[in-house]
């Protein structure tokens, strides 16, 4: 099974970016390669999960270097996230990859005060992000292969409090999109 990668909305830092020498990947192959017989479980491991770690992150930082996205995403922490998810999608074939999911997340919906104003900006970010994101991923003829699921666990109350706002309340607010859904069933 293939190990998870985590990334920022920026993308993938190099390893090593100004090595001290210009042979310093191989040479950090060569101190984590091939073991001796005598060099043990632990010392196997994490020599492996070294060399493994490097190349993907070789292979992730080579694959996002210069990439761009046809559509302009919103200058927002949702557009930024969904921004990198479009460029690693356009990256799939390069890496190696089927099928992939991916996690992004925003927050600000606490909104013990002035709920209308703030929730609708909220809204306003979130609908741009995910505007953009479908444009980008029908430029990059994926549309009908993607599925997006919105969940949270958080609600509110729905009668307010005293500052325009409201309380912690329970909820599981979900929806589903994609260009396969058949929608309204």
């Amino acid at each position: 099974n293939p190990l998870p990668s985590v990334l920022s909305r920026s993308g993938v830092v190099a390893f090593n970016e100004r090595p001290s020498s210009s042979d310093m990947y191989e040479k950090m192959l060569a101190l984590n390669g091939e073991a001796s017989y005598d060099s043990g479980f632990m010392s196997e491991s994490y020599s492996q999960a070294f060399v493994d770690a490097y190349r993907q992150n070789s292979i992730l930082h080579g694959s996002l270097y210069e990439m761009t996205t046809n559509t302009i995403f919103p200058e927002t922490r949702l557009g930024d996230q969904l921004e990198m998810v479009a460029k690693l999608i356009k990256t799939r074939v390069e890496r190696g990859k089927e099928r992939e999911l991916f996690y992004v997340r925003i927050g600000g919906f606490d909104t013990h005060a002035n709920v209308g104003p703030e929730l609708a900006t909220k809204f306003d970010e979130v609908n741009g992000a995910l505007e953009a994101f479908v444009i980008e991923m029908k430029h990059q003829k994926v549309w009908d292969n993607t599925t997006i699921v919105q969940f949270s666990e958080f609600a509110r109350t729905l009668s307010p409090n005293g500052n325009g706002g409201t309380d912690h309340g329970w909820g599981g607010q979900y929806f589903v999109a994609g260009g396969s859904i058949n929608g309204g069933q």
